[in-house]
């Protein structure tokens, strides 16, 4: 039999070979997010560059900087970030199984996954950095900070989703996601955009319902905490807008920062890790050695079998069957049947004892 490293860290007693065994389950994700954040800052700082113009048409020259490849493939970034957190997030959830794992256990997976996202947003950084020409300190860490937040929102809220509903919870998370992405941002630009122009855009007068759109979306306070952390992370659109706009004093770092980690970070996870500590304590009870936590449903092939095989025409087909079996076997087998021998009795009336027979 082959040795395995899976095989190997379940043999380990105690509950570190477990934590080791289903940490590794969710390792390669991790990877795919500093892969896939590192690599797209490596490509965007090639093409910032590349763009031609009337005043340089073969490109703009000089170094491609870290800033540069940030801005310019700044869509690239939250996908590159968004779909690997949701894909861990999922993964995640499918270690939590019935009867093993506890509150206990469940916090301390949670805890290590975002433990995992942040090393893979400093590795995308690093990455990053050896792509470019040139890299400042705070650019390196504000890309760590604010990339490791968004992937760990999506993950919050695919965990979430995988625990509350037990049946496509990847489908929930995945509509949530895309209109995230694709529309709500954009419509909420638009509507600024539409309210208030550009002049009032440039003059930084932003109504109070644009800053509570903004919590409601984690890539909206994604945005506003990149581009506040490091100016050098605006695109050319935020810059003729932004650059010079006067925004409020009570958007800063911190503030952003502790919106963005409480509002879809903690309070997803808090309610993800209450919803299954429940569950947990519920199933436990009733289904003590079955984990039906993330259990699929049958399909529509093995609902249909199982209604056949419970139907009597399907019980009267089985036992003309098990009839012609056996005739065949005793015809092969050349064993006679049994026969019923029947008897035939007749019944008449006694005869009384002074009748006596004619000759």
């Amino acid at each position: 039999m082959r040795a395995t490293v899976a095989a190997t860290l379940r043999r380990i007693r105690g509950p570190v070979g477990r934590f080791g065994f289903d940490v590794l389950l969710v390792v390669p994700f991790a990877v795919l997010l500093a892969l896939g954040l590192g690599f797209t800052v490596w490509v965007g700082a090639e093409l910032s560059h590349a763009y031609p113009s009337d005043s340089a048409p073969n490109g703009w020259p000089g170094p491609a900087s870290f800033d540069a490849g940030v801005a310019t493939l700044r869509p690239q970034l939250v996908l590159a970030a968004a779909i690997p957190g949701i894909l861990l997030g999922l993964m995640s959830a499918r270690r939590f199984r019935i009867g093993i794992t506890g509150p206990v256990r469940s916090g301390a997976l949670i805890l290590g996954d975002l433990a995992l996202i942040a090393i893979a947003a400093w590795g995308a950084a690093v990455i990053g950095r050896e792509g470019a020409a040139k890299t400042a300190n705070e650019a390196f860490w504000s890309f760590t900070g604010a990339h490791a937040l968004l992937a760990a929102s999506f993950y919050a809220l695919a965990m979430l989703s995988s625990v509350t509903f037990r049946k496509a919870p990847a489908l929930v998370v995945g509509v949530l996601g895309t209109g995230y992405v694709a529309v709500y941002d954009s419509f909420l630009r638009w509507k600024a955009l539409r309210e208030l122009g550009i002049v009032g855009l440039r003059a930084g007068a932003l109504p109070a319902w644009f800053y509570a759109a903004q919590a409601a979306s984690p890539i909206s306070l994604y945005r506003a905490l990149l581009i506040i952390w490091h100016r050098g992370f605006m695109n050319s659109e935020e810059r003729a807008v932004l650059g010079n706009a006067t925004l409020p004093p009570w958007m800063t770092v911190e503030i952003l920062a502790t919106l963005l980690l409480f509002l879809w970070i903690l309070i997803p996870l808090e309610l993800a890790w209450i919803v299954w500590t429940l569950r947990y304590d519920h199933d436990r009870k009733m289904l003590p050695v079955r984990n039906t936590a993330f259990a699929t449903s049958p399909t529509g092939l093995r609902r249909l079998a199982s209604t056949w095989r419970s139907h009597p025409i399907a019980h009267a087909a089985r036992d003309r069957a098990r009839t012609a079996w056996s005739t065949m076997s005793s015809l092969v087998t050349s064993r006679p049947r049994a026969q019923k021998q029947t008897v035939e009795t007749t019944t008449t009336a006694p005869l009384a004892p002074d009748e006596t027979k004619q000759p």
